[in-house]
């Protein structure tokens, strides 16, 4: 039914605008060229070998999308769980869950060419952005430690030498609240450019919180962004960017679900755990300066970049039973790194790129908990104090060879050392119903107490391309990513064997078109793919404890098919539109957390043949955008996207009662009328118009009296109110 609902709504929306608008004869409308640095050069997205999307920042701001999670709506398998304080982000089915706070993420995340691996690096709001380059497979031979299972980068807008400034002002309807965001730039001097922005929220909730009487979550963030752009000659430029980011946000999304009846939840949410809001703050510093040196025909370029953030977070683990569990945690992170590397000069035979690495990153967190479970029998305090210092030492070099015109091979090798140092001290302030209690630390022949770990990993890989037609391209790829191994940081119940896991590797083999057709009008990609991942770094779910362990303990293959179109019908109309298939399973997994529709007793179980949680069959969008003037000062624009995702897992007991997401179709659109010039217009948006409640992520809580399933739910049903301005 929902499949039927797609194509019907797919089919009048193009028929609406196609009737509507003529295929003038005399018209020759090409669609723009996307520039990517997905390689570290700067080249046509269609010349690059490469199964990726990339979002402009245009596109981006149409339909308000400023959470990660907004980017799966136009990535099929891209998949992005929130958690209370934490996101993870899924490709192919493969990504890292946030329940281990100092988990390095399988998709990195680069921000103006700056690594950021931790899951808090994640939540910050998009905005003034250039484009976002979504890649999917294993990166690591190029682009950087970590990316096993592939990358996203996000480009902000940079300075620029000609002045403008932009304002606008959204207020949303359903959330009772909006937005305020702007930007200004220009030249500041015969040499130097600059560029200032701005982004405030102040947004109410979706789920109704009974015991508060407010909608949670609610959020208030303030981002400020400033840039200078250097550029005394046409051989040397210095770009260097500044970033503040501090949100808070009540409340959260996650609500209980009975593990027996299941079904999605009412809406309703917790009351504060032992009378503490549940609140999440943080605050956040973003540095980057990249240099750029003609030495010769070469290009020397320089990255140095710093990122750190501070966070205190207070969340109920029941998310319903208001005395039963409140952990609060405190994160301070800070990463130094830089980069250097060399370009040689493009049009050779012979082509490079070759450079080194360095990071050094500190984590600091606590961890402190009040229970009391089971009715009350048990009840107590705890906390945890883990810190981890990590450095990472990376060389890189890529060649290409043009073996003819058509022809070329490319070759790529990246060595990585990392070394961490880890401290976890697990301090039991009450353990009993009595008062009074003296803390003490619990002895360290249970709870580890110091860990360090030193690793090489090398990631190479090998791509053939071959241009059947002068844009048509096929290629073939292989190769290898790899993720560091690490530490359990938040567990209670770590032990000295479960503390340390150690590295992940992948192996990616890919074979892919690109072609530009229609003069330049219609674009068709297509990528077939299969990507094996042996020491898979899992949290296996102890229902028992309700506590995830990290572990190696899975491999896992996923294969299928990504295509992408689109297609500019005339100046005014285009279509475009992307689809992926997805077989996603564990090979082997021993010693798994048993499924939910495993007979008891089972205290564990191999889990090989079953689906990965998260991996959709299938996932696609389609998208409109229509233009058209009104008069001689006017315009009138629409543009509707139709995202669809098949059924998936969102517990890791497969639970098909509490932890199964059902296939679901959503509806964006936008409605705008401003003048010719792009400098004013008011427009309504709307998104996930069909109301659908979907889940993201869930897992059983089985220490309160009675059992609960608690569940995370994606945002419902919004409409907003927007105007802007230009100057």
């Amino acid at each position: 039914m929902r499949s039927r609902t797609l194509w019907l709504a797919s089919a009048a929306l193009a028929g609406a605008l196609t009737a509507q608008t003529a295929v003038a004869q005399d018209e020759s409308p090409t669609l723009e060229a996307v520039v990517v640095t997905a390689q570290k050069r700067a080249e046509d997205v269609q010349d690059v070998p490469i199964s990726m999307e990339v979002l402009g920042g245009e596109q981006l701001a149409a339909m308000q999308t400023s959470t990660f999670q907004g980017l799966q709506n136009y990535v099929p398998n891209l998949l992005v769980q929130p958690s209370p304080g934490n996101n993870a982000v899924f490709i192919r089915g493969f990504g890292s869950l946030p329940s281990n706070y100092a988990f390095d993420q399988s998709v990195s995340m680069y921000l103006d060419g700056i690594y950021g691996g931790r899951n808090r690096q994640f939540m910050s709001p998009m905005f003034d952005v250039e484009r976002v380059e979504v890649m999917r497979g294993p990166q690591g031979a190029l682009l950087g430690k970590n990316t096993a299972a592939g990358a996203v980068s996000i480009v902000t807008a940079s300075p620029s030498r000609t002045p403008s400034a932009e304002m606008t002002a959204v207020y949303n309807f359903s959330r009772k609240g909006g937005d305020l965001s702007g930007y200004v730039t220009g030249p500041l001097g015969d040499d130097l450019s600059g560029r200032l922005a701005i982004k405030y929220t102040d947004m109410g909730g979706y789920i109704a919180n009974s015991a508060t009487g407010k909608d949670d979550p609610r959020v208030e963030n303030l981002s400020i962004r400033g840039g200078l752009r250097f550029e005394p000659s046409d051989r040397f430029d210095v770009t260097a960017k500044l970033s503040y980011d501090h949100f808070v946000t009540w409340g959260t999304a996650q609500v209980r679900v009975d593990p027996i009846k299941g079904g999605l939840s009412d809406r309703k949410n917790a009351a504060p755990p032992f009378g503490t809001p549940e609140e999440d703050d943080q605050t956040s510093w973003n540095a980057s300066v990249t240099a750029n040196l003609a030495l010769g025909e070469f290009t020397l370029t320089s990255i140095t970049g710093y990122s750190t953030f501070e966070d205190l977070k207070n969340t109920g683990g029941s998310a319903g039973n208001p005395e039963t569990w409140l952990s609060m945690f405190t994160e301070d992170f800070d990463q130094v790194s830089q980069e250097f590397r060399l370009l040689s000069p493009t049009g050779r035979r012979f082509e490079y790129i070759i450079g080194a690495y360095y990071d050094r990153g500190d984590y600091d967190l606590y961890n402190g908990s009040r229970y009391r479970l089971f009715g009350g029998a048990v009840t107590g305090q705890t906390a945890i104090d883990f810190t981890q210092k990590a450095e990472t030492w990376s060389l890189f070099a890529q060649g290409t060879w043009h073996a003819s015109d058509r022809l070329r091979l490319l070759g790529s090798l990246r060595w990585t050392n990392n070394k961490k140092d880890a401290t976890f001290r697990l301090r039991q302030v009450s353990g009993t119903p009595l008062p009074g209690v003296v803390p003490l630390d619990l002895p360290n022949a249970a709870h580890p107490d110091v860990g360090s770990l030193d690793e090489e990993n090398t990631d190479p890989s090998l791509t053939l391309q071959y241009d059947l037609a002068p844009r048509v391209m096929v290629y073939a790829a292989w190769g290898k990513g790899s993720k560091a191994g690490g530490f359990v940081s938040n567990t209670r119940t770590v032990k000295w064997d479960q503390f340390r896991y150690g590295p992940e590797s992948s192996t990616n083999y890919e074979i892919g078109v690109k072609s530009t057709l229609l003069d330049g009008r219609l674009i068709l990609n297509a990528t077939l793919y299969q990507t094996e991942f042996k020491d898979l770094q899992v949290a296996n779910y102890d229902p028992v404890a309700s506590v995830f362990i990290t572990k190696n303990a899975a491999a896992a293959t996923s294969r299928g098919v990504e295509a992408s179109a689109n297609w500019l019908v005339t100046r005014d109309l285009r279509f475009s539109g992307s689809v992926a298939y997805l077989d996603g399973k564990y090979d082997d997994f021993p010693g798994a957390s048993c499924l939910a529709t495993t007979p008891k007793p089972c205290v564990s179980e191999n889990l090989g043949g079953t689906v990965m949680p998260g991996a959709s069959k299938w996932t696609g969008n389609i998208q409109a955008d229509w233009s058209r003037p009104v008069g001689e000062r006017f315009k009138v624009t629409a543009v509707g996207v139709v995202s669809f995702r098949s059924s998936y897992f969102t517990a890791t007991d497969a639970s098909p009662v509490y932890g199964r997401q059902e296939s679901y179709t959503k509806v964006d659109a936008r409605l705008e009328f401003g003048d010719l010039d792009d400098r004013w217009a008011v427009a309504l948006v709307g998104k996930n118009l069909t109301d659908e409640l979907t889940q993201s992520y869930s897992y059983l809580w089985s220490l309160s009296t009675p059992a609960t399933a608690i569940q995370f739910l994606d945002e419902t049903r919004t409409v907003s109110l927007e105007i802007r301005g230009r100057f």
